[in-house]
């Protein structure tokens, strides 16, 4: 099978990270498997090469410039693809343009249960580009949700859409040696998140200063809100105990250094990095919200609050930074939980065997 992935870019996020897997995967079993960013190359672009999954740059400038339509049509030509697969709002508006006469071969996978784009009309967009599909995949029933019911989502048709839920291999996050760069006194509490308003990075702060010492903090990304999250974690009850340690490329070992990992999302269209901390062997405080219910297991392999509210987070983490014994255990059944009901090889069956539908008609 001849495979086009098209993404809005291939810096590292979930949707990439998880692209990635799907591409080597995919290009493993002997599949021939291509990869287009709708911006210029990134960071995981040489990790997509050295899967032997060949990626092109669409050169996009800025949203609405219409030259990645004529660069993926002309790619396209070229490659020949049986299945194109578009991820992400953008990159699923510039491939619908781009195989406006040959819709059928699409397949679109929404991976986040928010707004298509800020702009007038954006339901109505959001419903053009996936209604032509062959089929949607959703990344969690929480996505499938957002993605059928009319007046949130676009209102497709549920026979429409497909759940496919992401994948992972644990054996890097079990193998991880712990940052050395991250030695501490205290217990270490942390998140690896974009640092934008969905991930609750501000309730997060709010809580940690209720949280008592030695206990400290680490949030790894980058994003829009360092500023206003730098200022804050220089205040009286958390200045000294919290690092903010940009974007990092070994995501394993910082989880590794960690004792409890913590993402008070506001929402979540699954959460990839609770997979990664599971794997890491870590109990999770989160927000109950989206798919998070679906990826944890609330008193088992994680505690969930309701999202936007410190004291019940800081609660919650204070308790498990109390106990270090239930720790071990929620650490514990989360690797058991990634091992059995999250392996890759699941997902990647799952998506082909929806090519193989989409491509008998």
């Amino acid at each position: 099978m001849n495979i086009l992935h098209v993404i809005t870019s291939l810096a590292r996020g979930g949707a990439e990270n998880q692209l990635l897997l799907l591409a080597a995967h995919q290009r493993a079993a002997g599949h021939q498997v291509a990869v287009a960013g709708l911006k210029e190359p990134s960071d995981l672009a040489p990790a997509f090469a050295a899967a032997a999954v060949t990626p092109h740059a669409l050169g996009l400038r800025r949203y609405g410039d219409p030259g990645p339509v004529a660069r993926l049509r002309a790619l396209v030509a070229a490659l020949q693809p049986d299945i194109v697969h578009a991820h992400l709002p953008p990159a699923e508006l510039y491939t619908r343009l781009a195989l406006a006469g040959r819709p059928e071969r699409l397949v679109i996978t929404r991976h986040n249960d928010e707004r298509f784009a800020p702009v007038v009309g954006q339901r109505l967009l959001s419903r053009w580009c996936a209604a032509r599909a062959a089929r949607v995949v959703c990344i969690s029933e929480a996505v499938r949700r957002w993605t059928t019911i009319a007046g949130q989502g676009p209102g497709l048709d549920p026979g429409h859409c497909t759940v496919i839920r992401y994948g992972l291999d644990p054996s890097p996050f079990m193998a991880a040696t712990p940052a050395p760069d991250l030695g501490r006194a205290g217990p270490l509490v942390g998140t690896l998140a974009r640092l934008v308003p969905q991930k609750g990075l501000d309730v997060l702060l709010e809580a940690f200063a209720m949280v008592p010492p030695p206990s400290c903090l680490v949030i790894a990304g980058d994003g829009p809100l360092l500023p206003m999250l730098a200022a804050r974690a220089a205040q009286p009850g958390l200045a000294g105990r919290v690092r903010l340690l940009g974007p990092r490329a070994d995501a394993a070992a910082v989880l590794a250094a960690l004792d409890l990992f913590v993402l008070p999302s506001r929402w979540e269209g699954f959460g990839l990095v609770l997979l990664e901390a599971m794997a890491s062997g870590l109990p999770i405080v989160a927000s109950f919200v989206s798919a998070i219910g679906e990826v944890v297991e609330d008193g088992t392999t994680a505690r969930l609050v309701p999202p936007d509210d410190p004291a019940a987070l800081a609660a919650a983490l204070s308790a498990l930074l109390a106990d270090p014994a239930r720790r071990q255990a929620m650490g514990a059944a989360g690797r058991a939980r990634v091992r059995e009901r999250f392996a890759p090889q699941g997902m990647v069956a799952a998506m082909l065997d929806l090519y193989r539908a989409v491509l008998a008609g």
